[in-house]
């Protein structure tokens, strides 16, 4: 089961135009059974960028939406899908709002959850997180499952932050508690408390290996009143003297496709974890 984090920063990356909404998950996919969780994979993408183009009144206007997704794969992966296709090819006399797309993303949900539960039963259910930019501060939604009587998804918006999904969750939100404590104690340095989700998930679920279902490498996104940007983690490797920066268990620092170099801004989780 995905750990998902969401959080707003005031300090970090000021370019995305603050405050931003930032995102984190694992890249584990695994199946639970009531003994045992077998890992199927641990290149599994859940944080995914879908660009909104519309032609209103003859101009195109596009922005561009992050999901997160967390639950069945397969349902999950075939509504970003759905969403990437519909979101791309739209006209009409205004742009859609947030709340709008996320309507859109749950009935779609809702269908592909329903087919898929006819197999899978309460095992074809996912989270759909839906964030996106706005002038004033970016917002998020969350799409989560619920009986009445039959499969439906409800619709809230994010407030409380940070807000945590996964079957990890209290033990991830207790590593943030206490680095958080250990901030305050420190100074008073925002940038680095902002930072906190992310140095108390690569600490628990990546270096420290805690749970046999969050796992795999860390994906970073964040969402600001300007920008989407995507992060991949990079650390420097002692035995080769050289920055490793990776995407599903590939190194592509440095790789090219033709011509052109893979041009995703890195975040150096150890220079973060040596000013903590």
């Amino acid at each position: 089961m995905t750990t998902i984090a969401v959080w707003k920063a005031n300090a970090m990356e000021g370019h995305l135009g603050n405050p931003a909404i930032w995102v984190i998950s694992d890249s584990r996919a695994s199946r639970t059974t009531k003994e045992t969780t077998t890992v199927l994979t641990d290149k599994c993408a859940k944080l995914i960028e879908v660009e909104t183009r519309a032609s209103i009144n003859g101009s195109i206007v596009s922005s561009t939406i992050l999901m997160a997704v967390a639950g069945n794969t397969l349902v999950a992966h075939n509504t970003i899908f759905c969403a990437q296709l519909a979101l791309k090819h739209l006209t009409g006399p205004r742009f859609p709002t947030a709340l709008e797309v996320a309507n859109y993303v749950r009935d779609v949900l809702v269908n592909i959850t329903t087919e898929v539960g006819f197999a899978l039963g309460n095992q074809a259910e996912c989270e759909v997180l839906v964030i996106a930019r706005d002038p004033e501060s970016p917002r998020a939604y969350s799409l989560r499952p619920h009986y009445l009587p039959t499969i439906d998804y409800s619709i809230e918006e994010v407030l409380q932050f940070p807000y945590v999904t996964g079957s990890d969750k209290d033990k991830y939100l207790a590593v943030i508690e206490a680095m958080m404590e250990e901030e305050k104690v420190d100074g008073d340095n925002q940038q680095l408390i902002d930072q906190v989700p992310i140095r108390a998930f690569d600490q628990l679920f990546v270096a420290n290996k805690a749970s046999s279902k969050t796992g795999g490498e860390l994906q970073i996104a964040a969402v600001g009143r300007k920008y989407v940007q995507r992060y991949m983690p990079m650390r420097w490797n002692e035995s080769t003297n050289l920055y490793e920066f990776y995407m599903f268990g590939m190194d592509t620092w440095g790789k090219k496709i033709g011509a052109c170099t893979i041009g995703i801004w890195p975040w150096q989780l150890d220079d973060i974890q040596s000013q903590a």
